[in-house]
């Protein structure tokens, strides 16, 4: 070590759910296929009957008549039960319970099929298995000549690590959780719930040195793993969130049997030690892994899929550097450092604290990168190069002196040379550029090939009963389970002349229902941003082309200018250019202008803005997807799907709340969206986006709960009213980004908030609120197929929860990879619906997405939430003054837009 100088869809609404036997298919065909039929008295609309019980479903009752005006809510007794639950809740200690509701029937509409999911049955033993908090306090070294103590520091993922090793000197079959749980199945001795600090000495191979550190831990309680069994025979009682505990436990036991070619990060996952893939010019390599979840389905299975990860390459740094930037390094030695600022380094073994010891390695932090070579690079009070102190002190004698060097000391010119030091292993990568890109295709594995590697993983961890899985009675049996499923039929839709019947996951839109303008001359401008002489050209064949195009939909495009801006001139130029044209288009060079455009537009000026990359105008079929999304967001409707004959008024809302990358700002905030539909085809939408604190006060823990759902509700409510001369019949929320331990506290009160929204507008209106699932593992084929399963193939059974009301629906059509179905949950249910109706909305809602001509993978409300809330961090991110873009926790969007899809 040397110290030197110096980024479109439709609705057959329930009512037109065909009769027995016929399924709607690709355009011009019948095919009947449903043995047996469903009694269309079943599926008829979204039509329930009768009065609340828990979970909000109704008993079967005289059917109340669509004409019928909603009762009054004086008294209303529909809220009650949450209120009551509410009321209940004065401590964050108490264990909320809530029953969902029960699953009315199962589906029968569409073909079936026979699927292959990537589940296991496994037997099962309960046991009684301890708790702990655990939690490293302090951390010291021992001098190997003198023996004193110094104090270091370590950062929260290495005090994850000391604990991993403090766990593995416990008696075996003891389970960490990779964070701060630790369970057992036999009490830890003299560990008590007041908890007691422990300290451990332990040598550290890599540094050849003694080590140690003090450690709290806490009992924190004993779970008997037997409510699993009395949930799946007794499947009506308690929600299997009060199982949440019980599942860690298995998922743990699971992932820790399998631990031993792998390695294990986070809480669920085990990858690879080696790289799938290495991508060194962009600085990474991406590993796969597996994870294994415990699923109480209609049996207890074990749910197992493939992961895939970035990582910062690991091996020697000058290597890794060599691939990206070549020989002549000290030119980029500030690209080089903005690539491995905070990457961990490992020095060689040549150390010695005494002569007689063995050597030992170092371990660093980069810091910085010098802009002179190792060979020319001089150390400050001793008259030496880097290059010269290596060999003469450490017999290191380097090859490639002309490379930098790495400063590895934060407060002191330390430099050391880059061909030295070897990357540790499994860091997160600092290039984040098309990195989820690259996971993306990576991860884009066939449903042929990820069945297959998943059944030979499982066979070789799983299925051989690894000690550990039997010690918490647990065993894998061989084979993946079979599914029923069936494949609805897709929905019909007008476009402006009779209704069809659209293509299974895709169609074309020849015209559309009604275009932006209704037809008038619709004035646009074109604008490159920043200024490329090679982009004149681009910006006149865009502009005839959106002409021409939109000719052939009933648009009429009239250009009124062209021209290039530089970045500094924006916001000067946009005020005039919002006089003079209903749409302004920047075909943008950078991603830098678009937060800003967003901001002018959205926020200070109501203009209706289009941004397209420069690169993006090159694909194939980019001015079809711009025309659908400029269409939308001009208020023109793109196609209606097939109406309800009953003539109900139902209203859809989207919710979803997106947080930011943890860092240590205690004032974080989340920023979320409510979308609420505003007309009875469900074709157009109004959203409030809004920002609130990432964790509420006295807590770590992310709120996912939307804080002000009452009066935003109350607000979407009175505009649909205002629309529609009156209030909808009937409230249908879905709700994205809920994970299963959240499901009561959600419920309980954003449920509430909503119903409260209902008793301010004076209507007691039955709501339905489902939360939209993505981020689960389960996935399908058909077994008959190599390929994906068809969009609209949805599963009820087996796979799913034994009574609660739940269903999976794969929307999309699979165009890479392995399709991952939406999983619907649904958490309350005044409407009483039946499993038909619901699962042929909701996929009807999946072609009501304007963006583009596919069914998407939730429905449309959902994405647009998504798409909003994104709008909002898009805002934030231009730096604007937040007074200036929000108030009493909602963002300022122009009276312009209000009602419009701007974020489209």
């Amino acid at each position: 070590m040397a110290e030197a100088a110096g980024p479109s869809e439709s609705v057959a609404l329930p009512s037109q759910i065909p009769s027995a036997g016929v399924e709607m298919g690709s355009v011009g065909q019948q095919e009947r296929d449903i043995p047996g039929g469903a009694d269309k008295a079943d599926v008829q609309g979204l039509q329930p009957e009768g009065a609340t019980v828990s979970g909000g479903r109704k008993k079967r009752g005289k059917k109340k008549s669509a004409a019928e005006p909603s009762q009054s809510v004086a008294g209303a007794a529909f809220s009650s039960v949450v209120y009551g639950k509410l009321s209940s809740l004065h401590s964050t200690d108490r264990q909320l319970s809530v029953s969902m509701p029960q699953a009315p029937d199962k589906g029968t509409i569409g073909r079936p099929r026979t699927l292959i999911s990537n589940c296991w049955n496994m037997t099962f033993q309960p046991k009684t298995v301890y708790m702990y908090d655990a939690e490293v306090l302090n951390l010291w070294r021992f001098e190997n000549d003198t023996g004193r103590q110094l104090e270091l520091r370590a950062t929260p993922k290495e005090k994850r690590k000391l604990l991993g090793i403090v766990v593995s000197s416990f008696p075996e079959g003891i389970l960490f959780d990779g964070g701060r749980i630790i369970y057992s199945d036999n009490p830890l001795p003299d560990v008590t719930d007041t908890g007691i600090d422990r300290e451990f000495i332990y040598d550290d191979s890599d540094l050849l040195e003694r080590r140690k550190l003090k450690y709290k831990i806490i009992f924190t309680g004993r779970r008997n793993t037997a409510d699993i069994v009395e949930f799946l025979e007794r499947p009506n009682g308690q929600s299997v969130c009060s199982l949440q505990d019980s599942l860690r436990i298995l998922d743990c036991a699971a992932k820790l049997a399998c631990e031993g070619p792998f390695r294990c990060l986070g809480r669920m996952a085990i990858f690879d030690l080696e790289a799938t893939k290495k991508i060194f010019g962009k600085l990474l390599q991406i590993h796969r892994g597996f994870i294994m979840t415990v699923r109480p389905q209609w049996k207890l299975r074990i749910n197992v899929d493939m992961t895939f990860k970035a990582f910062f390459p690991s091996g020697n740094l000058a290597d890794i550097l060599y691939e990206k930037y070549g020989d002549d390094m000290c030119r980029h030695s500030e690209a080089i450092y903005k690539d491995i600022s905070g990457i961990r380094l490992q020095s060689p073994r040549i150390y010695r604290r005494n002569p007689a010891d063995p050597p030992h390695a170092r371990l660093f932090t980069a810091h910085g990168v010098s802009k002179l070579p190792a060979s020319k690079l001089m150390i400050e009070g001793i008259n030496q190069t880097v290059e010269d102190y290596f060999n003469v002190t450490y017999g290191q004698k380097l090859r490639y002196s002309h490379l930098p060097c790495i400063k590895v000391k934060k407060d002191r010119d330390v430099f050391y040379p880059m061909e030295l030091l070897e990357v540790i292993p499994f860091q997160n990568p600092k290039n984040t550029t098309d990195l989820a890109a690259e996971v993306i295709r990576c991860s884009a594995v066939r449903p042929e090939e990820r069945f297959r590697e998943l059944e030979k993983f499982c066979r070789s961890y799983l299925s051989r009963g690894p000690a550990l899985l039997r010690r918490y009675g647990m065993s894998v049996l061989d084979g993946m389970q079979s599914v029923a499923g069936r494949e609805l039929p897709p929905p019909a839709a007008n476009f402006g002349g009779g209704y069809e019947p659209l293509g299974r996951g895709k169609w074309f839109a020849k015209r559309f229902h009604s275009s932006a303008y209704g037809g008038q001359a619709l004035r646009f401008i074109v604008v490159s941003l920043p200024p490329n002489p090679r982009e004149d050209g681009a910006r006149k064949s865009l502009a005839a082309e959106l002409e021409r195009e939109g000719r052939s939909k009933g648009m009429h495009f009239q250009l009124v200018g062209d021209f290039s801006l530089q970045p500094r001139e924006l916001a000067h130029r946009m005020a005039s250019l919002s006089s003079q044209a209903d749409l302004v288009i920047f075909i943008l060079g950078d991603k830098f202008s678009y937060s800003h455009i967003k901001v002018l537009g959205d926020i200070r000026l109501g203009v209706r803005t289009q941004c397209i990359q420069s690169t993006t105008l090159r694909k194939r079929g980019v001015i079809g997807n711009l025309l659908l999304k400029i269409n939308a967001k001009l208020d023109g409707i793109n196609w209606v799907l097939q109406p309800f004959d009953n003539g109900e008024h139902i209203m859809v809302f989207g919710a979803d709340v997106t947080h930011p990358s943890p860092t240590g700002d205690q004032l974080r905030r989340s920023v979320g969206a409510i979308t609420g539909s505003l007309s009875d085809n469900l074709m157009q939408y109004r959203a409030i986006i809004f920002q609130q604190m990432t964790s509420r006060p006295k807590q770590t823990a992310i709120n996912e709960v939307i804080d002000d759902m009452q009066s935003i509700t109350l607000d979407l409510l009175k505009d649909y009213s205002r629309r529609n001369n009156g209030p909808p019949s009937r409230l249908i929320f879905y709700r994205d980004g809920v994970s299963e331990g959240q499901f009561e506290k959600v419920l309980l009160e954003e449920l509430a908030g909503i119903q409260k929204a209902c008793i301010d507008l004076g209507r007691e209106i039955p709501i339905t609120f489902i939360v939209v699932q993505k981020r689960h593992h389960i996935r399908l084929k058909p077994q008959d197929d190599a390929g994906n399963v068809a969009a609209g193939t949805v599963v009820d059974t087996e796979i799913t929860m034994k009574s609660e009301f739940d269903f999976y629906l794969c929307s999309q059509e699979g165009i890479q990879g392995t399709s991952r179905p939406a999983h619907y949950r649904v958490l309350y249910d005044d409407n009483n619906y039946r499993s038909d109706a619901l699962q042929m909305f909701t996929f009807a809602l999946c072609h009501a997405y304007a963006r583009c001509s596919r069914s998407v993978s939730y429905p449309a409300p959902t994405y647009y939430s998504h798409l909003a809330a994104f709008r909002g961090r898009d805002w934030l991110a231009s730096n604007e003054d937040e007074k200036h873009l929000i108030q009493n926790g909602r963002f300022l969007v122009n009276s312009k837009q209000l009602f419009s899809l701007f974020f489209c």
